[in-house]
Order: structure tokens, then sequence, then C-alpha cells
């Protein structure tokens, strides 16, 4: 079972960015996990005088205590009030420094999928958590279904991986989640095109069938939940496609979810957040579970 004390939102208070805060409520209602907000105003971006950030911390303050309100009001709470921080800095900087401050077991943030807009979920700051956050990380795009809360509903998991041992994190983290629930998951290794012009018997597609299996069996009790699939094309396209297919809940991304000859993690990892309509979980290291120390 995964250790998630403590779950972050960082947010704008815009409807992504409460979406993915409903997201972070369902997984602490099953993990039994404390919810804290973040929200940074960045000065220099908006070119704010004294007066200007005096204003924005003011708003800030009546939009956080609306959106508890609202949340109250929905039942989803659980009996906790998420605590909220308003501060003023750089925006990732600042999280950044939080998160090596708190510790916390889960990063969630939303992210619109655009750039050249001054907000907290623009592009930028997802592509650095992807980057640089040492704590997993739950980002919600702008095609994610409504506003579930994925933590009480996440049971059909979807888990990319390169099959390399770096890529054990993400199946870990699945395979937990999926325990928790009661649900399965799939796990998809994804071959380049060219690879499967000579059918289901290629030599690249049996070596992946074996690389799988073997992958499972590293794992006891996984082959009751996990089923292994093989795709070929492009990593982020397929990813998004076979979620779609499978109406995934969440997509759990490792550092290594595909070839390293390909496109960088973090750059395949956001072309799924924009494009999936579901959550994608981004880890660099592994998660701590019960049986860790």
């Amino acid at each position: 079972m995964l250790l998630l004390d403590h779950i972050l939102v960082a947010t704008d208070f815009s409807t992504i960015s409460n979406a993915a805060l409903r997201h972070a409520l369902g997984i602490a209602s099953r993990c039994h996990s404390t919810v804290s907000l973040v929200h940074v105003i960045d000065a220099l971006l908006y070119g704010m005088a004294p007066d200007g950030i005096a204003a924005a911390v003011d708003c800030a303050e009546w939009n956080s205590e609306l959106v508890i309100k609202q949340l109250q009001h929905e039942g989803v709470l659980n009996g906790q009030t998420p605590e909220v921080t308003i501060t003023v800095g750089t925006v990732w900087q600042t999280i950044s420094n939080i998160i090596r401050e708190q510790r916390p077991g889960l990063v969630v943030l939303g992210t619109h999928g655009r750039s050249g807009l001054p907000k907290l979920v623009l592009g930028s700051v997802a592509e650095c958590a992807f980057r640089e956050s040492p704590c997993p990380v739950l980002t919600v795009g702008p095609h994610v279904r409504g506003s579930k809360t994925s933590g009480a509903q996440a049971r059909h998991l979807l888990v990319p991986t390169d099959l390399s041992m770096q890529s054990t994190n993400a199946l870990r983290y699945g395979i937990s989640l999926a325990s928790a629930t009661g649900g399965d998951m799939t796990l998809l290794h994804v071959l380049k095109p060219h690879a499967g012009r000579a059918g289901e018997e290629a030599p690249p597609t049996i070596e992946a069938k074996k690389q799988l299996t073997e992958f499972l069996n590293q794992h006891p009790g996984a082959s009751t939940m996990v089923t292994p699939r093989i795709e070929f094309g492009d990593p982020a396209s397929t990813i998004v496609e076979v979620a779609e297919q499978m109406r995934s809940d969440l997509i759990v991304m490792g550092l290594r979810a595909w070839s390293t000859d390909g496109c960088a993690m973090w750059r395949t990892a956001y072309k799924v957040v924009i494009h999936a309509c579901c959550p994608v979980l981004t880890m660099k290291s592994p998660a701590l579970t019960a049986s860790e120390p």
C-alpha cells in the first residue's frame, strides 16, 4: 500500500486547478492523507506594485475560502479542511522549495496545455514538475473527463514501460494502486512502427512479449491484475489512444516509459497530459510503500 501521508496541490483556483484538487481529495480519502494547497503570486510576471500584490493576496484568500466552502457543500472534504498557503515568488521555484520543506508523497496540479499566459497552470510549470520534482506528480490535463475524484474511482490503470529496470517504479506504483481499489492494470510496451510490419511473429514483437512476461514474473501476484499489451507507433499518441480505448482512469509513467533513443521523458509525458482523457501520474524515483521504512 502506498504511503501518501501528505498531498500538496498547486493551484491558481481556476476550473482545471479545482478539478485537480478534487482528484487529490479522492486519493486522500482512500490513502488517509492530509491535503494542503499552495498558491503562488508571481509579482514580477505580472509587473505588480506593492498595492497590486496586496490586492492579489486578498483575491487569492477570497478564492481559497470560496473553493473550500464549495467542496464542503459537495461533501468531498471527508472531514478535513486543507491548509492553504498563499505566497509571493517565482512559481515553480517557490513550489519546489515547499516540496523540499514539506516532503509530500504526491504533488497535484492542473495544466491547460498551452503557453504564453501568466498562469500557474502553464505548461512550463508542469514541465518543470516532470523534470525536477523528487516525488510523484499527478497532472490533470485539459481533456480529463469532468472532475470525478480519480482516487476513489481509479480502477483501470495504464502503465507504459520500456521494460527497463528503471520503469519498475511505475509498475510497482500501479500494482499498489490497483490492489487498493480492486482494479486492474494494463502494462503497455510501444514498439517503433516499422517493428510491426512483419506481423505479430516479428522478432521485435516476440522479444517484447518474452520480456513482458519476465517483467511480470518479477512481481508476484501481478499476473492476476495486470494485462500486458504491445502496440506500434509514436509513444505519446499511442499511450493516449490506448488509454482512450481502455477507458483508463489513470496513466502512470516512470522515468523510463519507453526506449532511451526517443523523446525526453518529460516531453512525451507532457504530450500525453495535454491529450489524455484521464490524469497522468509521473515519477522519477520509487514511491514509499507500507513495506518500506
